[in-house]
């Protein structure tokens, strides 16, 4: 299926952006419950900048991040394809985007049939070096175990979630020319993330 350019970006921009998921949606667990798998992102120079938290609800799987200590502006937010965050090469070992379907990159072109499952809409710091947003993730699951599947994010060989230092172009492929990787976490279960 082919999709227009605008019509894309809006539609999950607006995805990414609503509010019902605060309080609202129906999710699978109560929205005081403990997060169904978290990461924990590291800084290029080794520091802390953040974790996310992920769940999973009828709309699919919600990430929310919260960031510190970051440039500010927008900054490209993905989730990658292997559950390495190695410092010493720039966070390159967590691999390139998550894509079990294998499509194209870009929510913008028109020429890419879908998008990549772990493509986001830009993170936006503030002019304090601080973030926070809420994305869904339609096309990923969270199911754990040998059968868990292609989509899963805790499959075997793990994902992670990654930032760069610059925007995602939304068209660029295969990564939107958005810069090196200037944040890193590997995604955990969230009671194997709090013992690690």
């Amino acid at each position: 299926m082919r999709f227009p350019k605008m019509t894309t970006l809006l539609a999950l921009a607006a995805i990414a952006t609503l509010p019902i998921l605060a309080d609202g949606c129906n999710r699978t667990r109560a929205a005081s419950a403990s997060p169904d798998a978290e990461a924990v992102l590291m800084s290029a120079d080794g520091n802390k900048a953040g974790t996310a938290t992920l769940e999973k609800t009828e709309a699919g799987v919600v990430l929310t991040v919260a960031v510190e200590g970051l440039t500010p502006g927008e900054h490209a937010l993905h989730v990658h394809e292997t559950g390495s965050c190695d410092v010493s090469d720039g966070f390159k070992s967590a691999g390139g985007h998550f894509n079990p379907s294998g499509s194209g990159h870009g929510m913008a072109d028109a020429n890419v049939d879908g998008v990549h499952a772990g493509d986001m809409v830009n993170l936006v710091v503030d002019e304090k070096g601080r973030a926070t947003a809420r994305r869904v993730l339609p096309d990923v699951s969270l199911d754990e175990g040998a059968d868990s599947g292609s989509r899963s994010l805790l499959r075997d060989g793990g994902t992670a979630v990654v930032i760069h230092s610059g925007p995602d172009d939304y068209h660029t492929d295969p990564a939107g020319d958005a810069g090196s990787r200037i944040a890193c976490g590997v995604i955990k279960p969230a009671e194997q993330s709090e013992q690690s």
